[in-house]
């Protein structure tokens, strides 16, 4: 049994409509999951606890209703790379996490722990220090993956159980290979590169402005005393 659990009614209403022969679909919060004491065998957890005021309650509740032999995968954004680019904080993560942060976040709860490192280009690849996954890619080289820092962490964790072997991972996306769909990712990321510049520009000029203003009323203020 798979049991998807999401503290947003109408996504579970959305998701249950749309997959719910196969996955049950359960409406709560990440702080009191309705499972019993060691009941499931495998808890995923990708890019969640950065939305949680405390990440902290929440692993220990996947602690609770995880077997001891149990496997956790979760994710989270590592907070320098992620931020980088960034005009402003992303407003939905209310605790991000540097690497140090996250792993002793994890394995206070489970000491059993690997982690692995993550980044999402028009392919999505995963891979550990010692792998050389982009050599998957036509024209990479061994050296092309020190050049490319990773975005996100997965950690791959249990309390007393073995961990599985994870080989590292090249995700392609058939959808976005074809012959049209290229050029709209280019044209998104144009869009998204143009749109930060016009945001640096609004607000220089949003600065300038308000130096104006400053110095119109220290010329008000000059005139006012004469």
């Amino acid at each position: 049994v798979v049991c998807a659990i999401d503290v947003d009614r109408t996504t579970i209403e959305n998701a249950t409509m749309a997959f719910g022969e196969h996955i049950e679909f359960i409406e709560a919060s990440a702080y009191s999951l309705p499972l019993p004491d060691r009941s499931i065998d495998i808890a995923v957890c990708f890019e969640v606890i950065e939305h949680l005021e405390d990440p902290e309650r929440a692993m220990s509740e996947i602690a609770r209703v995880l077997r001891s032999d149990g496997l956790l995968a979760i994710s989270t954004p590592m907070k320098a790379e992620y931020n980088q680019g960034l005009i402003k904080p992303n407003p939905f993560h209310l605790h991000e996490m540097d690497h140090d942060e996250f792993v002793g976040l994890v394995s206070k709860y489970f000491p059993a722990l690997r982690v692995m490192k993550q980044r999402s280009f028009v392919v999505s690849a995963l891979w550990s220090d010692d792998d050389h996954v982009l050599n998957l890619i036509e024209r990479a080289s061994p050296q092309a993956l020190a050049t490319i820092r990773p975005v996100y962490e997965v950690a791959l964790a249990s309390r007393d159980g073995a961990l599985p072997a994870i080989p590292a991972s090249l995700y392609l996306d058939v959808g976005v290979q074809g012959h049209e769909q290229p050029e709209m990712v280019l044209q998104l990321h144009h869009a998204r590169t143009q749109l930060i510049e016009w945001q640096l520009q609004v607000e220089k000029l949003a600065e300038a402005l308000a130096r104006a203003d400053a110095y119109s009323e220290e010329l008000r203020a000059l005139l006012e005393s004469r």
